[in-house]
């Protein structure tokens, strides 16, 4: 009776020729070919979108630091012993250093022992450069001006003008610092007491 039934309702037991699997197979493997090719794409711009937004990060906390310790010091000065035997740390000084081999920039200071002790770094750097302004000869207000410019796809650029501490002995000359024309280390002194 049951037989009956199946064959009333069109079953049917014929299965699947060789053919038509290969052809499924096939089919399927295409799709699926497609489909890892886009999501390979995909997690690779989505890493490279993650890298910049990482090294945007970086050179916007690397900018308050500098915004920070500038604002603070009394003097800077560009530091012509640093790499050479004659260098000492010293204290109340934050040290900016511009390693142009390495497109970094780093701020570090002496620590309670002594020793070189990093604050931030910000790398990827291929263009600093900075001046001061007089604002006030009276008051004895100036400005610092600096560009930072980031290696990557949009050379992203930093520029800010800050006022500087009220009675801040600081006059710089417009100078420029590009890694793609000199591998020199470059160190800057922030000193913050008069």
């Amino acid at each position: 009776m049951r037989s009956k039934n199946r064959k009333r309702r069109g079953v049917n037991k014929r299965g699947f020729t060789l053919t038509e699997l290969v052809v499924v197979m096939a089919i399927m493997t295409i799709c699926s070919g497609m489909l890892v090719g886009v999501i390979a794409s995909t997690i690779d711009r989505y890493s490279a979108s993650t890298q910049i937004e990482t090294r945007k990060q970086e050179a916007i906390h690397f900018e308050e630091y500098y915004t920070k310790y500038a604002r603070a010091a009394f003097t800077i000065a560009q530091d012509p012993t640093y790499g050479t035997g004659s260098f000492t740390l010293q204290e109340n000084t934050y040290y900016l250093l511009f390693d142009r081999a390495n497109m970094r920039m780093t701020f570090f200071t002496k620590d309670d022992s002594g020793n070189r002790m990093d604050v931030i770094s910000c790398s990827n750097i291929k263009y600093y450069s900075h001046r001061t302004d007089y604002v006030d000869d009276q008051n004895k207000k100036n400005t610092l001006t600096y560009e930072i410019v980031m290696e990557n796809q949009f050379n992203d650029k930093y520029t800010n003008t800050i006022v500087l501490n009220n009675g801040a002995g600081i006059t710089l000359p417009y100078e420029e610092y590009n890694a793609e024309t000199s591998t020199d280390e470059v160190c800057f002194a922030f000193r913050m007491v008069p």
